[in-house]
């Protein structure tokens, strides 16, 4: 069955796009999959450039959140969320409390603000973080970052029992951890 993975805010170098694409461009191969570019686009950075060198333009979805309902249908409509930030970036904290709150298993940046986030890397599968036995995301190794998100995307991809159970345990973990 196709995979659908969406990311979520402005479509721009801050949020990883581009190795976002490059990781998935490497993926196509191996799952039927699709990506849902979920925002508006900057000015500094065409993604349709991007989508065109990698030859993804039938397997990329750009779409305009002009209402809150087409971004509450395309949160809906995302079986991954890839929640990247690039070391200078804005942050996709907003972004990633939404997708467990809907249940969404998570692909994020290891970086500091994500620590206490009971996650596993995408090499070992082991989990670091508070809750060291239960992962509720995916995190990628800034230092390989493109590998690290083409192994957790094609393993999210390929394994639903681990995607599902994710989504789920993301789901428990906001509403003990965010929702009140």
């Amino acid at each position: 069955p196709l995979v659908v993975f969406s990311v979520f805010g402005c479509l721009s170098p801050d949020n990883r796009c581009s190795v976002i694409l490059q990781a998935f461009s490497n993926l196509i191969d191996d799952v039927d999959a699709e990506l849902r570019l979920v925002g508006e686009q900057v000015s500094d950075y065409d993604v349709m450039e991007d989508i065109d060198r990698l030859g993804l333009r039938t397997r990329v979805k750009l779409i305009r959140p002009s209402s809150a309902a087409i971004l509450s249908d395309e949160l809906a409509r995302a079986d991954v969320c890839v929640c990247l930030q690039s070391l200078f970036g804005s942050g996709m904290f907003s972004v990633w409390l939404r997708a467990m709150a809907a249940g969404k298993p998570t692909v994020i940046s290891g970086l500091g603000r994500s620590v206490d986030v009971p996650a596993c890397d995408s090499y070992s599968w082991t989990t670091v973080g508070n809750d060291a036995t239960e992962p509720v995301a995916v995190w990628i190794d800034l230092l390989d970052e493109e590998a690290s998100l083409v192994s957790a995307m094609q393993r999210l991809a390929q394994d639903e029992e681990f995607r599902l159970s994710m989504g789920k345990r993301a789901r428990t973990y906001w509403e003990r951890q965010h929702s009140g």
